[in-house]
């Protein structure tokens, strides 16, 4: 028994049905009821053209995946049934001019197929980066940097992320995405940030008595928030590393020097506060006295 062909896929040029839907939108189609009804002429034509090649698109994919684009065809074809006679207004044509562009919207997306294709090679692509220590363990993740590492759309990241969430190679801290550290669970954000700084510090990439970079540049090279390097500046503040001093910029704090003729084992100096005595001291000013002779109102009372 002889098998039918194979549906060929419908072609649409898609950057001229922008330019229509464009120059639709931006005509003065009110003016008259004449020009309202060549704008809609216009944009049945535009969707019979349009809704051969989503009906084949949506008939290739899984429901689940396309669920906007049915339900965009079905605005499409509701809105096209609905069209008022004998002159359709400014109603119709703004609702059917919304359905069509975001129909053209959905159509520019690439096919589920290769969809399915980019987004695993996404997932295999920050899973090396992972296992490279590229993406070190506990390190913070954010999408806008995999995306730039990727050159991907937020959509397929977010996808992505998804995944290697359920695959236990990242996972949630608070609002935050980390690499899965299993030698270290759980560390707050403030505090892997302040472990990268004293790396740094041994290392020899920030010097003693250098100034460091401005918080908003820190917050760029550790792509964090602001608010989040200045916990880690308190936290390595009260190590002793960094030396704040006020208006004045941050530094690699200087490791205390000793006085000549003071030994590494020699106890500081005490201190004995001024206690001051119940008796005042005759020789010390304690300011004006209250004199005890009464006073002229307290004479002439008595008088």
């Amino acid at each position: 028994m002889p098998t039918a062909p194979a549906q060929q896929p419908v072609v649409v040029d898609l950057a001229a049905a922008q330019h229509t839907l464009r120059s639709v939108a931006q005509s003065r189609y009110s003016a008259a009821p004449t020009a309202a009804s060549r704008a809609a002429d216009r944009l049945h034509a535009l969707a019979h053209l349009l809704l051969p090649a989503a009906r084949h698109r949506a008939a290739g994919a899984p429901p689940e995946s396309l669920a906007n684009l049915q339900r965009v065809i079905e605005f499409v074809e509701t809105t096209m049934r609905a069209r008022p006679r004998p002159h359709p207004g400014l109603e119709h044509i703004g609702l059917l001019t919304g359905h069509l562009r975001d129909l053209i919207r959905l159509l520019r997306q690439p096919s589920y197929e290769h969809e399915h294709a980019l987004l695993a090679e996404l997932v295999e692509g920050v899973t090396r980066k992972i296992a490279a220590k590229t993406y070190a363990p506990g390190a913070p993740l954010t999408h806008p940097q995999l995306c730039r590492d990727f050159d991907a759309p937020t959509d397929r990241v977010r996808s992505a992320v998804r995944l290697l969430l359920e695959s236990g190679a990242l996972k949630r801290v608070g609002n935050r995405l980390r690499v899965t550290d299993p030698d270290n669970p759980w560390q707050p954000l403030p505090e892997y940030v302040a472990q990268q700084m004293r790396e740094r510090i041994a290392d020899g990439d920030y010097r003693e008595g250098q100034v460091l970079p401005m918080q908003t540049e820190l917050a760029r090279a550790f792509d964090v928030s602001t608010a989040t390097i200045a916990k880690a500046l308190v936290i390595l503040h009260r190590e002793g590393l960094l030396a704040w001093p006020r208006n004045k910029p941050i530094r690699i704090a200087q490791r205390p020097r000793r006085t000549v003729g003071q030994s590494a084992t020699s106890a500081p100096v005490p201190i004995t506060p001024r206690i001051r005595t119940a008796t005042p001291d005759p020789a010390e000013d304690t300011g004006p006295q209250k004199s005890s002779a009464p006073h002229p109102y307290e004479l002439r009372k008595t008088a």
